[in-house]
């Protein structure tokens, strides 16, 4: 056994970064958005609020009187939802009707 030679091998990992648009978006749209709270601006009835598997610190108040969905823990892409979304703040429903999925909130 030779112990005393290091191996150096490169390209063995790749790294991407999430989409720059924006870590909330509009399912099916192309409306993307940096906050939970800025995206409610932009929703309309029966459509679904997709936010990737981040950490948040924001506290939500939906301003519509409409009924819709938030959904967490999505990758990057928006494509698969394998894990949660942490929101560290407070849930407030005045209005309208919000169904939560994978959403952890603190």
């Amino acid at each position: 056994m030779n112990f005393g030679v290091k191996t150096i091998k490169s390209g063995y990992i790749n790294a991407s970064s999430c989409n720059a648009a924006g870590t909330v978006k509009i399912e099916g749209t192309s409306l993307y958005y940096t906050s939970i709270q800025s995206s409610f601006s932009g929703i309309v009835a029966a459509e679904t609020v997709q936010t990737q598997g981040i950490d948040f610190a924001e506290d939500l108040n939906p301003i519509q009187d409409i009924s819709f969905k938030l959904s967490g823990g999505y990758s990057c892409d928006y494509l698969l939802n394998p894990g949660f979304t942490t929101v560290n703040g407070t849930l407030t429903i005045k209005l309208g009707t919000m169904t939560i999925d994978n959403l952890i909130i603190q």
